[in-house]
């Protein structure tokens, strides 16, 4: 129970930083990228994270089938 109160905190969490994002203009240069911001940086780190648990518990779940 407890991880599915986490990953819903954690899609909350996302969706709102991503609403924040898509009010700020977006200037794009070929040339140089743009910096990135706390939020950006939240964003991708909430993102591994995210993969992480999933390939984690998705070789648990092998494991568990896998072994007697």
């Amino acid at each position: 129970m407890g991880w599915v109160v986490a990953i819903v905190a954690v899609t909350v969490v996302m969706a709102v930083m991503t609403i924040a994002e898509l009010r700020r203009p977006v200037a794009a240069s070929t040339v140089q990228l743009p910096e990135l911001t706390l939020a950006d940086r939240l964003i991708g780190l909430l993102v591994l994270g995210t993969f992480t648990v999933a390939i984690a518990n998705g070789l648990m779940l092998v494991a568990a089938k896998g072994l007697p």
